[in-house]
Formats: structure tokens, C-alpha cells, sequence
């Protein structure tokens, strides 16, 4: 006996198996939706991240900044060791605002020898002024003038960098411990303030922030290279087989 084969009837959609044009236009308007909201997604923070670099940048700029003037400030000294009558260095703490922006002048103990054998030392000349930037027009920057010997101009020559850009206005106050009060000027070369270093610095910055809008930075740092109680707040560097002059 012989047995027949089952045979089904072949389906109709089976027949016809693939995807209708509609189906395929929603499909890809699906994916084409989803690869919109994908790209605004990412569009949106690389945005944000960049935003944030450049506030982030922008702080750490002014911020380096800042900390470099108060370090470099709180190790200024004055000193009368020299040779009396070869006088070829000189020691100064000066303020200058005829400029608009404030500017300082003054020697410390700040230099930071990188050269092996170098003839230097510690210490050096610095200035800090605010100046048109000399490559973008319209802008001012913060310089710093840095000298690493000190000669008998201590205002002249060294290498000048910038420091912070976008700057509106530089503002130095001191703080006079002898009259318990703070005084918008300071120069070791005027009778009132002869020989003598401020206790504290206030620094007083105005510059562009991330936003475009001025904003203002403070900070205040002591001077620790000071004699307290001596007549004079000149150091003695024995050693140098100069001695002690008064101008």
C-alpha cells in the first residue's frame, strides 16, 4: 500500500514575501528621525564641551596669571650691599600709574635658573604693565618683563612675555603696616616709603571673561623678604664682600 504525500497549499503572503513600497518610506523616515535626534544629540555637546574649554581656559589663564604676580611679588627685597663706588646694581620697589593701568617694578628672589653652568642666580628684575597687544589690534595684554641679573637700571632691558590677554585694567594696592592703612602708591626711591616694602599687595585685574563681559580678579599676597622692626627694610647679604651704602 502505497502512501500519498501530504501536500499543503503554498501561502499567498509567503508568496509574495518582501517589503511594500510604503514600508520601505516609513522605515527610512524612521531611521532618518532617530539619525536627526542622534546628530542634534552630539551636535549639543561638542557645544557644551566647548563652552566649557573655553571658560575653562579663560579662568586657568587668568588664574596662572595672578598666582605668578603674587608669588614673584611676596619674594621682593631691597638690599644696600653693593660696592659703594661701582655702583652696579640697584634694588627697587616702584609703582607706576601714569600709564592708566598701574605698573610695578621691583627686585626679588624669584629667578629660576633652567640652564646648566648659567651665570645666574635667584635673583632678579621684573616689571608688570598693561600695553596694547603687539599682534591683535584692539585688545590690551599684561606683560611681564623679567631680567635675571640685577644692574644699576633695574626699570631697563630683560625679555618682555605676556601673560594675560584681553586685559582692561591693572590696579596694585599696599598695605603700609607702619600707619596701619593701605596706600594706592609705593616707590622705595620717595622719602615716605625710603628703604621700606609693603607688609601685603592687593592685585586688582579687569579683564574679558568667557562671556565677553569685564570681570574683576583680586588677590592679595604678603612680602616676607621684610626686616620687622629695623629702621630699614633692606636685606644684608653677607658673603658678597660688598658693604652696606646709603644713597
Amino acid at each position: 500500500m502505497k502512501v500519498k504525500p501530504t501536500h499543503f497549499p503554498r501561502s499567498t503572503r509567503g508568496a509574495q514575501a518582501g517589503f511594500t513600497l510604503a514600508e520601505v518610506m516609513i522605515a527610512v523616515t524612521v531611521l532618518a528621525f532617530i539619525g536627526l535626534l542622534t546628530y542634534g544629540v552630539f551636535g549639543n555637546t561638542l557645544e557644551t564641551r566647548r563652552r566649557a574649554m573655553k571658560v575653562a581656559t579663560r579662568y586657568h589663564e587668568v588664574k596662572q596669571g595672578m598666582n605668578r604676580m603674587a608669588r614673584e611679588i611676596s619674594m621682593a627685597f631691597l638690599s644696600h650691599h653693593r660696592d659703594c663706588d661701582d655702583r652696579r646694581t640697584y634694588t627697587i620697589f616702584k609703582k607706576d600709574s601714569s600709564g592708566g593701568s598701574d605698573s610695578l617694578v621691583f627686585t626679588s628672589f624669584s629667578h629660576i635658573k633652567i640652564r646648566k653652568d648659567a651665570n645666574e642666580s635667584d635673583q632678579n628684575e621684573l616689571s608688570y604693565f598693561v600695553e596694547p597687544d603687539k599682534e591683535n589690534n584692539g585688545i590690551h595684554t599684561l606683560y611681564r618683563r623679567e631680567a635675571n641679573r640685577i644692574d644699576d637700571e633695574p626699570e631697563k632691558g630683560g625679555e618682555v612675555y605676556a601673560l594675560i590677554e584681553d586685559v582692561d585694567n591693572l590696579k596694585f594696592e599696599f598695605y603700609n603696616d607702619k600707619d596701619d592703612d593701605w596706600e594706592d602708591d609705593w616707590d622705595t626711591e620717595n622719602s615716605d616709603f625710603r628703604n621700606r616694602l609693603p607688609l601685603f599687595v592687593k592685585i586688582t585685574l579687569k579683564a574679558k571673561g568667557p562671556s565677553g563681559k569685564i570681570e574683576t580678579f583680586v588677590t592679595k599676597t604678603e612680602i616676607f623678604m621684610r626686616k620687622t622692626g629695623a629702621p630699614d627694610d633692606a636685606l644684608h647679604i653677607f658673603g658678597t664682600g660688598f658693604t652696606k651704602c646709603i644713597d
